[in-house]
């Protein structure tokens, strides 16, 4: 009889022990789901502003890309007048420039023109 006083003692104490147990890594689960919980909010705070500095790289890119293009067109229109300026002093026809840089006739006329003051 004493026996079996004790094991309801010890089963008693057990069931108690794993309650207590079972408590805490309940407890410790809602900890870890919270904390993850606030990493995510972290998370998605972070994509947010990263989608915002991304577009605005994409802007600031589309325009640096324009203004790239705009500046290879100018030296290009540039290299192209002087270079007909230098042909043209060195004494070669119009025709002549044109043909041999690919220009028209006309387009080269006019930047003689305009070289010469009218």
């Amino acid at each position: 009889m004493a026996y079996l006083i004790w094991q309801k003692y010890i089963d008693s104490k057990l069931n108690r022990s794993y309650s207590s147990l079972i408590m805490s890594i309940k407890d410790l689960l809602n900890q870890q789901k919270n904390m993850i919980e606030l990493a995510n909010k972290k998370i998605e705070s972070q994509q947010a502003s990263l989608v915002k500095v991304l577009d605005d790289v994409r802007q600031k890119n589309t325009v640096l890309t324009e203004l790239i293009k705009s500046v290879k067109i100018k030296t290009f229109e540039n290299d192209t007048k002087e270079k007909i300026i230098q042909m043209f002093n060195k004494q070669l026809s119009i025709e002549e420039i044109s043909n041999q840089l690919n220009i028209p006739k006309g387009e080269v006329e006019l930047i003689v023109k305009l070289y010469q003051g009218g």
